[in-house]
């Protein structure tokens, strides 16, 4: 797939929530995002142990707008500053043009103090899986980190995501189809809840794309490093 520029101003890259900084390549094709303190994306219901449930949208998102009536193909390298419990960074989608949509996030999250492959969807509630990486992608254990590659594929009501782990970090292009493993598989993405077969989506809705890093528990903001964003449609 051919790498989207992330200074390209045709392709409407926003940062919404708001992050703390956002620095760009000479060349576009690297992102480096810093989330503001204390952020993240969940959603829960009420419970006895949290009688408020949660509701949070903050993380930092640097994102394009895509058809929500087309299907496509996204993809990411993944590494950053990680440390402090839930610490992530994320390729996420949301099926909105804002914030206020279901969405889908996929990528690394730190958990009792190790790193793992992450993806969390929310339809309406967030529902978190995790597996141990096998590498890291920590660039505050060391600057030569590894990275992830997360790439999410988008064909009607179903979506798939896929991982690869390097251990020599990213790199210039996409890993070969035959390296993607798929982690986590998502059913009725987008459907009216009574179940009837169209999506929510008309023609000339738009849903958001791209890089979200934040920490519900980090004071100082997390930092992520994004290279080689591409989308393609399908």
């Amino acid at each position: 797939m051919p790498v989207q520029l992330f200074d390209d101003e045709s392709l409407n890259f926003t940062v919404m929530p708001p992050a703390s900084s956002y620095t760009i390549s000479a060349d576009g094709t690297h992102l480096t995002l810093q989330a503001k303190p204390v952020t993240d994306w969940w959603r829960v219901p009420p419970s006895p142990s949290n009688l408020a449930g949660v509701e949070s949208r903050t993380g930092a998102l640097f994102a394009m707008p895509v058809d929500a009536t087309r299907d496509f193909t996204a993809g990411v390298w993944i590494r950053g500053n990680w440390g402090v419990q839930y610490d992530q960074g994320c390729l996420m989608l949301v099926t909105s043009a804002g914030v206020d949509g279901n969405w889908v996030k996929a990528g690394v999250e730190m958990e009792d103090g190790n790193e793992f492959v992450s993806a969390v969807v929310t339809s309406p509630w967030s529902d978190w899986s995790i597996e141990p990486a096998t590498i890291s992608t920590s660039t505050a254990i060391s600057s030569n980190a590894g990275a992830i590659y997360i790439q999410m594929t988008r064909e009607g009501p179903l979506l798939t995501i896929k991982r690869y782990l390097s251990a020599s970090g990213p790199s210039d292009s996409p890993p070969a189809a035959t390296d993607l493993a798929k982690y986590r598989e998502v059913r009725a993405f987008d459907l009216d809840e009574t179940g009837k077969p169209e999506a929510r989506s008309k023609q000339g809705d738009m849903w958001r794309i791209g890089c979200m890093v934040c920490g519900p528990k980090n004071e100082s903001g997390t930092v992520a490093e994004f290279s080689g964003f591409s989308l393609d449609y399908l």
